[in-house]
């Protein structure tokens, strides 16, 4: 069995855009939860960690057009760039696997007259698109189990590189904060009326 290690890393939260900037946020005492007020996710405001959109374009716009790729996309493609730069990997053959760990995804297309229609909203979908882009060569895995997906995904990577299916997992956790995960919660009433 061989032994597994995580050789690089990277999170995207409303602290910041890397490991080290979350970390040191966070060491510093601050917190990323915020009262929101945003008309398209919730008529009332309500408490949220989302990352900075204006830092989100302005860093994507650097390496793609931010209007090819939805939010979700644009997040997921930042994480894995600045994961995958800082190693050596050769992530272009059939012994690496993409992970793709999400809750919902691009869910937030639903909310447009076309959405039901656009193929960025079916999850394998998302992580085809993905996988092409980083011209991974083997088809991407899709973990979607609620709040477990990423710890799932992790274990999953883990296993199949102890198995020997693959000697490297590229594994990426996404998810946004939207109308639809909004009022899910609310439905729940499992939001909290404060941070």
């Amino acid at each position: 069995m061989s032994d597994v290690f995580v050789v690089s890393d990277n999170i995207i939260t409303s602290l910041g855009f890397s490991t080290g900037e979350n970390a040191s946020n966070m060491m510093a005492g601050m917190t990323g939860i915020r009262l929101t007020e945003n008309e398209h996710i919730s008529p009332s405001p309500f408490y949220a960690s989302l990352a900075d959109t204006f830092r989100l374009t302005e860093l994507f716009s650097q390496i793609y057009n931010p209007s090819d790729f939805t939010r979700f996309e644009q997040m997921a493609i930042l994480s894995v760039t600045a994961a995958l730069a800082e190693t050596t990997l050769d992530i272009i053959n059939n012994r690496t696997l993409f992970i793709l760990s999400t809750t919902k995804g691009n869910i937030n297309l639903l909310e447009g007259d076309s959405g039901r229609k656009d193929p960025g909203l079916y999850l394998w979908h998302s992580a085809k698109r993905l996988g092409e882009l980083f011209k991974f060569r083997t088809d991407p895995v899709v973990i979607s189990n609620a709040c477990i997906s990423g710890l799932q995904a992790v274990i999953a990577g883990s296993r199949l590189i102890r198995a020997g299916y693959y000697d490297n997992v590229v594994v990426n956790g996404t998810d946004i904060i939207t109308e639809f995960v909004v009022s899910g919660f609310n439905s729940f009433k499992s939001l909290s009326t404060g941070p």
